[in-house]
């Protein structure tokens, strides 16, 4: 190569024009890197709002299995009624011992099972929890209305959670303001 070139690039080089292209290309690379950091923070921002949803389904899926299974054991415990209904009397104590032990051994299940959809529903915000939990508040409110039920309520919550025994005792005080002549 020629001096003349190297001479006519330096020229070309330190000249306005040539600032003026640098700089141009100086405000484009930024301009693609602030758009490139942009673009990066909205995908993040996606990925992490996609894991955040899936892991509140997975999360609701959890407890709507958790639902299930109590719903499947609470079954049970109305099937032992079916299965011995020698127990099925709420209203006065049973004469047989054995018997009253077997009715006692079945609300100890339902409290069982009480206990564990209160700690698990009782406080969730979600509409469709809620409503499950309203479910389990009206068996609840029926076993309540069983007057062996009641008279056992001590011996049954004994060991349970206190805001579990403090919400079944607002629950039996109501029962029995809401039936009192």
């Amino acid at each position: 190569m020629d001096a003349g070139f190297f001479s006519s690039a330096w020229e070309w080089a330190t000249s306005e024009q040539a600032s003026n292209f640098w700089q141009n290309i100086m405000g484009i690379s930024v301009l693609f890197i602030v758009l490139e950091y942009a673009h990066e923070r909205r995908r993040n921002r996606i990925e992490q709002d996609e894991n955040q949803q899936a892991a509140l389904e997975a999360l609701k899926a959890k407890l709507q299995e958790i639902d299930d299974d109590l719903r499947a054991q609470y079954i049970g415990v109305l099937d032992d009624f079916i299965e011995h209904p020698e127990l099925d009397n709420h209203d006065a104590p049973l004469d047989n011992p054995q018997q009253a032990k077997q009715q006692k051994r079945v609300y100890e299940k339902a409290i069982l099972l009480f206990a564990t959809a209160f700690g698990r529903l009782y406080e969730e915000k979600s509409p469709e929890l809620r409503e499950s939990w309203q479910s389990w508040e009206d068996e609840i409110d029926d076993w309540i209305a069983l007057n062996n039920f009641r008279q056992a309520f001590d011996t049954l919550l004994a060991g349970e959670t206190e805001s579990f025994i403090a919400y079944m005792e607002r629950k039996k005080i109501e029962f029995e303001t809401t039936t009192q002549p």
